[in-house]
């Protein structure tokens, strides 16, 4: 609890990116082209054309502090024999939170 607190306190807030938002989407891929470790995984298009093609859920987690996007974190949902279910983090660490 102290943690979140802590967090509230920076001001920084996580949520889930609207994907269906194209101005909140534009944010977020020009965010990920300015970032020299972005690499083409870590963009929005990326997530949305993964789901539509696979059928897999994607999603995308924003940080925010105030209006400005600090960090991102892709995420795929996969179903397989061999992992069975899980969310897997799409791109390195070291590009979703910098």
């Amino acid at each position: 609890m102290a943690f979140m607190q802590g967090i509230t306190e920076l001001g920084l807030i996580v949520e889930e990116a609207h994907l269906s938002d194209a101005t909140e989407v534009a944010a977020i891929d020009a965010w990920v082209c300015a970032h020299p470790a972005s690499t083409p995984f870590h963009r929005p298009g990326w997530i949305m054309g993964v789901q539509d093609g696979t059928g897999q859920k994607g999603r995308m987690l924003v940080a925010w502090l105030g209006s400005q996007i600090v960090g991102i974190l892709p995420l795929t949902y996969i179903r397989s024999m061999l992992f069975g279910r899980a969310w897997w983090v799409v791109g390195s660490p070291s590009t979703a939170a910098s």
